[in-house]
């Protein structure tokens, strides 16, 4: 019998739900919150704004600057607002392998890892710009006849999940992991 446990965390960024499905897997699916609709009103009309401080000033170079910003603010806010992952699911099968999807609102991409294919999955630490970031990669198994730089892959870029989040999640794809290699042996 499959017992379905449902777990769900609210973050200020973002919404995780943890779908357990016992021996048989783990779906993670992240939901952003509505910040980039938020953030692409409000360009909106700061551009509104400028469009309309320009028929109230005479100077030329001002008009053109006006016009220019009142433009490119809204297709900028746009393009944001189309290239942001707004869901991502990580489902881990144990008999299966880890497949990523990422939904923005150009579509769906997804990523699958066979099992036999997995070394392990790991967290992380990356120094970005001036902070450490946490993150779950995938580590691929490696052949001696491969080049010597190893592969990584990682998971959920588009939410950047707290610590405590990832270190669920990696306790949950330990454990169906643990229970496949159990099994093949």
């Amino acid at each position: 019998m499959v017992r379905n446990r449902v777990m769900l965390r609210q973050n200020y960024d973002y919404e995780m739900r943890t779908d357990d499905f016992g021996p048989q897997g783990t779906l993670f699916t992240f939901t952003k919150r509505l910040q980039s609709k938020a953030l692409a009103l409000s360009m909106f009309v700061f551009a509104a704004g400028l469009y309309k401080s320009c028929y109230s000033s005479e100077q030329y170079f001002s008009k053109n600057f006006i016009w220019v910003v009142a433009i490119v603010l809204p297709v900028l806010a746009v393009i944001r607002s189309l290239t942001t992952v707004h869901t991502e699911t990580l489902l881990v099968m144990s008999t299966v392998g880890v497949t990523i999807k990422r939904c923005t609102l150009l579509g769906t991409t997804s990523k699958f890892f066979d099992s036999r294919h997995i070394q392990d999955i790991v967290i992380l630490e990356v120094i970005s710009m001036h902070k450490i970031v946490f993150q779950l990669v995938v580590l691929p198994k490696t052949h001696s006849s491969s080049s010597s730089k190893e592969k990584t892959f990682p998971l959920l870029l588009g939410f950047k999940p707290k610590l405590s989040d990832l270190q669920a999640i990696y306790r949950e794809t330990q454990e169906k992991l643990h229970l496949l290699n159990n099994s093949k042996r």
